[in-house]
């Protein structure tokens, strides 16, 4: 690697194994891991330090993205090597539980499980094993129960949000078309948020947001909140709709408003 001013750095590349045991399973543990990364990286690249330093991610970094960010908030005033953290983007994003499933989605007129059970059997079948080539290897669904319990998933992310919106600027961005995580579940976690500033973000309103002159979505802004969502996008926004996904980010890390 060669800095901006010509010195040359070695970089190594490593590879390492873990047993179970040396695998990080919560939020806590996957932030403490990043974060120490984060820190070796502005140690090897001093220069860099000083540029405002943004947490971004979707879908499940809805989840890593909070918890990464409060490390850094939680480890800057003791910290040698300070990570110049301005705020957080966060799009598609897994929230809260309870504020995205606090109705039942119909009554119960489709049994998925039973349609996963026709599928475990037919993949079973030895004819279908035989085409598809996998003679002799049971097939097992994915034990998403299993794998819910494991993480976090279900752990709310309330706590790091609120403290965060204290310090930092945060924007959730959601495609309205996103049948994977509804956009609801965001917007009533917003809601939700108690920090300085949730009085200035629950008066608000909701207004158009539009790029180039088009109608691109709606969106909401109070204190250091902001909620955004994209018209004619699912999951995730930048997929469906870049153009429109590029002028947000560059508007929020330039810290210029929307409208």
């Amino acid at each position: 690697a060669r800095t901006r001013a010509g010195e040359s750095r070695k970089c190594v590349a490593t590879l390492s194994f873990s047993d179970e045991a040396g695998i990080a399973k919560t939020e806590r543990q996957i932030s403490e891991n990043l974060y120490h990364g984060l820190i070796q990286f502005f140690q090897l690249f001093p220069e860099l330090s000083g540029n405002g330093f943004f947490v971004a991610g979707e879908s499940y970094a809805g989840k890593y993205v909070p918890a990464l960010a409060d490390r850094i908030h939680r480890g800057n005033p003791d910290a040698v090597t300070k990570i110049n953290m301005k705020g957080l983007a966060i799009g598609d994003g897994v929230v809260d539980p309870m504020p995205s499933s606090d109705r039942v989605a119909g009554e119960g007129e489709n049994d998925v499980f039973a349609i996963v059970k026709l599928l475990n059997r037919y993949l079973r079948r030895d004819d279908v094993q035989e085409q598809i080539h996998v003679n002799g290897i049971p097939y097992q669904t994915c034990n998403s129960g299993y794998f819910l319990r494991q993480y976090d998933w279900n752990t709310p992310v309330t706590p790091w949000v609120e403290e965060l919106l204290d310090h930092y600027r945060v924007i959730y961005y959601h495609g309205k078309d996103d049948r994977r995580l509804n956009y609801t579940g965001t917007v009533k976690f917003a809601e939700k948020l108690v920090w300085n500033g949730f009085e200035k973000y629950r008066s608000a309103k909701w207004t158009e947001w539009t790029v180039k002159g088009a109608d691109a979505g709606n969106l909401k802004t109070g204190g250091n909140l902001t909620v955004l969502l994209v018209n004619n996008a699912r999951h995730m926004v930048p997929v469906f709709q870049p153009e429109r996904a590029l002028a947000m980010i560059n508007k929020f890390v330039e810290g210029e408003a929307f409208m």
